[in-house]
């Protein structure tokens, strides 16, 4: 018996007790009862479990792309409940379908093992689910506010003012503050007995509480008592219901509490809904060593040496004798001082609710007693860029593991998010303020390059991309594209050869040295509970966590966006690039890729940026499939001291996330669709669980934030779907706007849009792509272009093209302009104009809107 394939997962939903389900009969829909069976009833009874997990042979195939009416039926109901399939895998091997199902609702890792068992034609299916055995710390930590308003005021700041060292000066301000927190926090264990309910449980529900379960014991000792047992039922009815009435009472009041206290409201919604994340400690890593501290440690040196790991690799495949290229802009970096308005407006703007760097002064602390704090961090800031010295206490960061996916016991298991001083990050975005406004008014980035830069987003990259690759297989031109992935891409980055590239950029004197001192010296620590571990330092990659290293990144990336290559366009988002080659044929295709591909290989070795060969795919674009021959695969060369050592071929591929939107070979978004359709039903467990005490108010603004948000994220690049693929996004709205509204499942569509005052998704298609034309449409005020076509592009010959923005953009704008008269507005008016327009249409008409002839 071998492995076929493996799944984990983990959901978000308290742990209480786990059931494990037999093999159900085929369900009715919703429900319905099916020879004396319902799916529906069997999941409804086990609601109050936290834990739920069913296997068997359902005999409905869930396989991604093989989506049928019976199917989505099916998976909207066992979302209606809280359960998500844990796989898709294949578990018949001769018809190819996924019928042996994992349903599950848990909070803990969840791993499912399909194995290939020769002793019947279904594979076999292993459910494991890790059980949490550690025992919740009940230490809480508190500070008193009173004690500690009298503390800071008490603090004389004066000593940081006498001095012209930034290190002195930063130091005199950060610990007294410091050594007052620690001195007025607090802290006590809480025993099992005092421990807190919930807040909804009153003393007269915990009496009947336990009335409820004294007649339950006395019915275990006397089963037969008809009697006893009748009353058992009604007083436990009786009783459940209270409970029910109390949370929701208590719940609805949270929600009225909030009014408009946006984060207030959305912490009270995350509790109703029960989405909020449980917190993840990673106990196990102390475990890998001898002891805690040992281990600690280890965990330390392994986040450590990732990067320089990785760089000394390349460094033996590039040469250690690499020389920096000497490259020079012409320009001029000058960095001005601030003041205390400034810093006054980044300490509003810090987040109240992040985790504490080293000195454990949070955003709200700093908030609290700016107008103590402004004068002082005023003065340190001007220092620091006077002297060109950032200052030393700002350097240090501590790291929290967080568990991503595998072996929990293992290193690479966890991200290591780390966490700097609230303090250093006013200083930090001051110089990135300047930084970021000298790359861009003197347009040293890269036009291809769309991350951490403002007016850019991913949809601008994902947009740029598809239209590229459409208007080529227009021109009847072959297309092909390269996503690179690269492996741990800011922990690699060269701090001498980031500086090198600063320099080329007109940074010198005080302006360079603080950005120097910033990138040296640094250290870091991790901190695992009570544990921390010994600090060290960091000699490669950009501060994670920080707001200069995204910027910084780029400046390191920036030539790799400008190569110039033969018949290729590079569109990069930070480290997500991906390059798509064209060709007259397909041959000219694959030889421009190859060469290009090389050139990129190259500047990536030389750069000490490590390709991870195995996930960077191949996807050759077409309107129609395209047949991939041996002889076209892309070849890479692993190279050691510039001597070609093996080879291997990069994967092709018939699709591709690419930021957050699965592009497939043929543009036809399928897949996409399918994705997006089964992260809809996921929600609908959430709008379930708070249509009892949300208003219709509050209701719209969670189904706007969290359900059209995912609608509408780069809607305008796969809206243009097929209505036979686009049916299947557009149920799964319907869905989750009953569900919301409390209506049957046969509720008509036509009524349900005009009781929830919202637009189909496919709307929702027509309105972003006519604004982000209107966006994109200069207005020209001199000229009366009222009854006139005001977009224009180039001609698009093929059918195909029609369904894409290129083509679309122009054309429903030019067709609605002549209904409405967009041309001039605002984006505000011209939203409210268009939204309210299209809310009138039915069906039939929006569709007839897309359709090319006028």
């Amino acid at each position: 018996m071998e492995p076929v394939q493996t799944s984990t997962v983990t959901t978000r939903y308290r742990f209480q007790v786990a059931i494990a389900g037999r093999a159900l009969a085929r369900p009715a829909p919703h429900g319905h009862c099916l020879k004396g069976i319902s799916l529906g009833d069997v999941l409804g009874g086990l609601s109050a479990f936290g834990t739920v997990a069913i296997i068997g042979d359902i005999n409905i195939d869930i396989t991604p792309n093989k989506f049928d009416t019976t199917s989505l039926d099916y998976q909207d109901l066992i979302a209606h409940y809280g359960l998500y399939p844990g796989h898709f895998f294949t578990t018949r091997e001769d018809s190819g379908t996924c019928i042996d199902h994992t349903i599950l609702r848990t909070s803990l890792a969840a791993t499912t093992l399909v194995l290939d068992a020769t002793i019947t034609d279904h594979y076999a299916v292993l459910l494991s689910v890790e059980t949490n055995s550690r025992i919740p710390c009940r230490k809480i930590s508190r500070i008193d506010f009173i004690e500690l308003d009298e503390a800071i005021n008490q603090i004389d700041f004066d000593t940081v003012y006498s001095t012209n060292d930034v290190n002195v000066a930063t130091r005199c301000l950060i610990l007294p503050i410091r050594l007052a927190i620690k001195r007025c926090t607090k802290s006590y264990y809480v025993s099992h007995r005092r421990r807190a309910l919930k807040p909804w449980i009153t003393p007269g529900l915990i009496k009947c509480m336990r009335h409820r379960d004294n007649l339950y014991r006395k019915l275990k000792k006397h089963p037969n008592d008809e009697i006893l047992k009748l009353s058992y039922k009604r007083y436990r009815n009786f009783c459940n219901a209270r409970i029910k009435n109390a949370k929701r009472h208590f719940e609805r009041e949270e929600i009225r509490k909030a009014g408009r206290d946006g984060r207030r409201l959305w912490e009270a919604i995350g509790k109703v809904a029960n989405v909020n994340k449980p917190k993840n400690i990673a106990d196990l890593l102390l475990k890998v060593g001898s002891s805690p501290q040992s281990s600690i440690d280890l965990v330390n040196h392994f986040f450590v040496n990732v990067g320089p790991n990785l760089a000394h690799t390349n460094m033996q495949s590039s040469g250690s004798n690499y020389n920096l290229p000497e490259r020079f802009y012409g320009k001029s970096f000058a960095m001005l001082e601030t003041d205390e308005r400034e810093v006054e407006q980044l300490i509003n703007s810090l987040k109240a609710d992040c985790a504490t760097g080293w000195d454990d002064i949070s955003g709200s602390l700093i908030r609290r007693y700016k107008n103590l704090i402004i004068p002082p961090l005023t003065y340190i800031c001007n220092l620091s860029i006077s002297t060109g010295v950032f200052p030393e206490q700002f350097k240090t960061a501590v790291i929290h593991p967080i568990y991503k996916a595998g072996d929990r016991g293992r290193f690479n298991s966890y991200r290591p998010i780390s966490v700097l001083s609230a303090l250093s990050k006013i200083l930090e975005r001051i110089l990135n303020n300047r930084l970021v406004n000298f790359l861009e008014t003197t347009h040293l980035l890269s036009v291809n390059q769309f991350g951490f830069r403002k007016g850019r987003s991913t949809a601008d990259a994902v947009h740029q991309l598809v239209d590229h690759v459409v208007i080529n297989l227009d021109n009847r031109r072959g297309c092909l594209g390269i996503f690179l992935d690269l492996a741990k891409a800011f922990d690699t980055v060269s701090i001498p050869r980031l500086l090198h590239k600063l320099q080329s950029l007109g940074l010198r004197g005080p302006q360079f040295d603080i950005f120097r001192s910033y990138l040296s010296e640094r250290t870091q620590y991790v901190k695992i509970g009570a544990y921390t571990s010994d600090a060290q330092p960091i000699t490669f990659g950009v501060p994670q966590g920080s707001i200069l290293g995204p910027t910084l990144f780029l400046v390191y990336i920036n030539d790799l966006c400008d190569l110039q290559l033969q018949n290729c366009k590079i569109f990069s988002y930070a480290d997500d690039t991906a390059l798509i080659f064209s060709g007259a044929d397909w041959d000219e295709t694959y030889q421009s890729a190859q060469a290009g591909f090389s050139v990129v290989r190259r500047w990536l070795n030389d750069n000490l940026l490590t390709l991870n060969a195995e996930k960077t795919k191949v996807v050759p674009f077409s309107i129609r499939n395209h047949t991939i021959s041996d002889n076209s695969q892309l070849k890479i060369a692993v190279i050691s001291n510039h001597v070609s050592v093996s080879t291997t071929f990069l994967e092709i591929t018939n699709s591709i996330k690419y930021l957050g939107v699965l592009i497939d070979s043929n543009l036809n978004f399928r897949q996409h669709i399918n994705l997006l359709s089964a992260r809809i039903r996921k929600l609908i467990y959430i709008f379930k669980s708070l249509r009892h005490v949300a208003d219709p108010y509050i209701m719209k603004m969670v189904y706007l934030a969290l359900g059209q948000s995912l609608f509408t994220y780069c809607i305008s690049v796969w809206g243009g779907a097929a209505r036979t693929h686009f049916i299947l996004v557009e149920r799964a709205q319907r869905v989750i706007l009953k569900v919301a509204c409390f209506k049957p499942y046969r509720f008509p569509t036509t009524d349900l849009y005009d009781f929830c005052q919202v637009l189909t998704v496919r709307q929702l298609f027509i309105l972003w792509t006519v604004l982000r034309q209107h966006t994109l449409t200069p207005y020209d005020s001199g000229s009366d272009r009222r009854n006139c076509i005001v977009a224009s592009c180039d001609r698009l010959r093929t059918a195909f093209s029609h369904r894409f923005f290129c083509f679309l953009g122009y054309f429903l704008y030019n067709k609605l302009h002549r209904e409405l008269h967009i041309f001039g507005l605002n984006n505000f008016e011209c939203k409210k104009r268009l939204a309210n327009w299209l809310q009138k249409l039915n069906y039939d008409d929006t569709e007839k809107l897309l359709h090319p002839i006028v």
